[in-house]
């Protein structure tokens, strides 16, 4: 009984970290919240700028099991974590320890069905409740709008970088550099 209770245990939170329902106790991390076009090249580019693949990631999003598989698979020698949820939810963002982590990109979230448009709104969420929980960690953000990147610099971002084809770039050397997108 003692071993099928624990074996019990064990599989129940494989199956919960799979689907993204999990926590994460990863320290110095990063995260990145959201999810567009640009995640896979930022995650691919990351290692440049940090000096290879030894850092642990955390991604949070309201991505499918299958997303996850498909970027688990794209990038098999990296430490990847994913939490399912909203990101601008407090509590989705504890589960991803954002009180452990070093630095986050916040993408100008379009999965789903979500629009371009709305997306600067949860950008702006997002930093807001970060800033609640742990006013230390260094945010860059990815906005669609110009006249709303002040409004994001104000809630606490330390960078704003308006969407586009350079993105990744930018975002990724963000956070070794946070001069370099300003350049």
């Amino acid at each position: 009984v003692f071993s099928g209770s624990i074996a019990s245990i064990l599989v129940d939170v494989r199956l919960k970290e799979r689907r993204g329902l999990g926590s994460v106790n990863y320290k110095e991390h990063i995260m990145i919240l959201g999810w567009n076009n640009n995640l896979e090249q930022i995650i691919s580019t990351l290692p440049t700028y940090i000096g290879g693949r030894n850092f642990n990631l955390v991604l949070v999003n309201d991505g499918t099991e299958e997303d996850y598989d498909e970027i688990k698979s794209k990038f098999l020698g990296y430490n990847i974590k994913f939490i399912h949820g909203d990101f601008t939810k407090e509590s989705v963002l504890r589960r991803a320890n954002i009180d452990g982590a070093k630095n986050v990109i916040v993408l100008a979230d379009t999965y789903g069905q979500r629009l371009l448009d709305d997306a600067d709104e949860r950008t702006l969420h997002a930093v807001l409740s970060i800033k609640v929980i742990t006013p230390e960690v260094k945010i860059f953000a990815e906005v669609v709008d110009q006249n709303k990147a002040k409004n994001i610099l104000r809630a606490g971002a330390d960078s704003v970088i308006q969407i586009g084809e350079f993105n990744p770039v930018l975002i990724s050397s963000a956070v070794i550099s946070p001069a370099m997108p300003m350049f």
